[in-house]
């Protein structure tokens, strides 16, 4: 899985090819294929405040026959400085205490944390996401992407950025507003328990 990721992130936008195929166990997780359901329409590359992004998501139509996969869409974000965070998503059929993938929605948001604990060579003892796409009020386009990544190694190597925001209302108020913005959030995940 480890070796995927790393060689997706250093094809960067090559590594996008339209219509792969979905893992077998996304047509068993109702949840999850509403969740990618909710996010298709923005599938391909735009624009999203001062970031580039561009959001695959795999052929439902189409399942794994081996059932051996889990990965089911990717995103590559890059920053106005050039910074990229590649972001795998998986649908795993089982949890451990290793590796869980959590997934759900609310009205306007997409959510999908990742923790691994997995020794690795490229990471260390644990590697975490977590990704918010949230819509607009309408519901027709996208209002704002935040993405926080942290590993091992990145932290004692004291390199990477722990988050990307990307979305021109949502940046300027990160920038104007950074206590306030940490607030919003500490009091959005305590409206939404056990999501953690």
């Amino acid at each position: 899985m480890k070796i995927l990721i790393l060689l997706m992130s250093l094809l960067g936008s090559t590594a996008f090819a339209s219509g792969f195929r979905c893992p077998e166990n996304f047509k068993k997780n109702a949840n999850a294929s509403k969740a990618f359901a909710f996010i298709r329409p923005f599938s391909g590359e735009f624009q999203m405040g001062s970031c580039k992004v561009e959001l695959q998501i795999c052929e439902e139509s189409f399942l794994e026959e081996d059932g051996g996969s889990s990965f089911a869409a990717d995103m590559l974000v890059t920053d106005s400085k050039g910074f990229e965070r590649y972001i795998p998503f998986f649908v795993s059929a089982e949890k451990s205490n290793w590796s869980k993938d959590i997934m759900f929605l609310t009205q306007r948001a997409f959510v999908y944390r990742f923790k691994d604990r997995n020794l690795d060579p490229e990471t260390g003892r644990f590697e975490r996401w977590d990704v918010e796409i949230v819509k607009s009020e309408d519901l027709k386009t996208i209002d704002y992407i935040e993405i926080g990544y942290s590993s091992e190694n990145e932290q004692e190597a004291k390199i990477g950025k722990n988050w990307i925001i990307c979305g021109t209302d949502r940046e300027r108020e990160v920038l104007d507003h950074p206590v306030r913005h940490k607030i919003k959030s500490w009091w959005w995940w305590l409206k939404n328990p056990g999501k953690r």
